[in-house]
This record gives C-alpha cells, structure tokens and sequence, in this order.
C-alpha cells in the first residue's frame, strides 16, 4: 500500500510533509529490492512520530500491474507522471527487461529535474 503527498497519484493514506518516493517497476524487478526500500522508509516515519516525513507510491509505464521476478503481479498506483524536484525516483528492473519506447524520454525529463 502506498503513502503519497499527491491527490494525483492515487495515494490513499496520511500525506506526507516530507519527501515523496517513487518506485518504478520493470518486468522482473526484485519484491525483496521494494520491501526493503519501503521497510526503510516505513521505519524512519515510525521514529520521527510526529509526522509522516517520507511518502511512496508505485509507478509503472502503463500504471498497469508489473510481473516481479517470483512471478507475481504488483499493481502499480499510477502510469508515469510528472515529478516534482524534491521528489525521488528509484527504477527497479530485472535481467533483461523491456520498457516502453515512451520510458526514456521520460527518465531524461525527470533527470533534468535531478529527481
């Protein structure tokens, strides 16, 4: 389940007052990579306790579900969309991968934005 800032991105619990994470996934990506991440930032809101400092939310190409690397589906919480500067953007993928054609272009715009 995701935590998110932004009313556009479909999340769906307390708003954040910090930073926002995004979680691209790609075919193949590890569930352990994402559990880890998210554990990490589910931990630091914990021990800060006043408020909810960091946010999540999962990205995909399409905001359709992405296959992990055991085989199950992970629903993504939206399609590709514009992120802010503060923002922070971590792509998971797996060996051999494919991405849309619009992925990359997308990327080069975000990282002009040094997301």
């Amino acid at each position: 389940m995701s935590k998110m800032a932004s009313a556009e991105t479909g999340g769906h619990q307390e708003q954040t007052t910090g930073v926002s994470w995004y979680f691209l996934l790609q075919d193949s990506f590890s569930t352990l990579d994402l559990a880890l991440a998210i554990e990490a930032l589910k931990e630091a809101n914990r021990m800060n306790r006043r408020q909810v400092f960091y946010g999540w939310s999962l990205l995909s190409d399409t905001g359709a579900a992405v296959r992990s690397s055991n085989g199950r589906a992970m629903e993504a919480d939206s399609r590709l969309i514009p992120l802010r500067r503060s923002d922070r953007l971590v792509v998971l993928g797996g060996g051999g991968s494919q991405s849309s054609p619009a992925l990359p272009a997308w990327l080069r715009r975000q990282s002009r934005q040094d997301c």
